[in-house]
């Protein structure tokens, strides 16, 4: 499943600029919502995100929001 979410975040971002689409995928664990280590090693080291885990993957939903709300 990491091979292919990282894939999505790829294909929709060649330039690695827009959202990372797979930041909307989390953990099923009602207790765990949040994205797993793989969405956060491919967010630092191919979209070049910086902070902690959960401050980079709220900073990806916020840039989902602003991307996609324009269409």
């Amino acid at each position: 499943m990491d091979l292919l979410l990282a894939d999505v975040s790829r294909q929709e971002s060649p330039d690695r600029k827009k959202a990372m689409l797979s930041a909307m995928v989390v953990f099923k664990d009602p207790n765990k919502r949040e994205p797993g280590a793989g969405f956060c090693r491919l967010a630092r080291e191919e979209f070049a995100r910086k902070g902690d885990n959960v401050t980079i993957w709220g900073k990806e939903m916020e840039r989902l929001a602003r991307d996609y709300r324009q269409g």
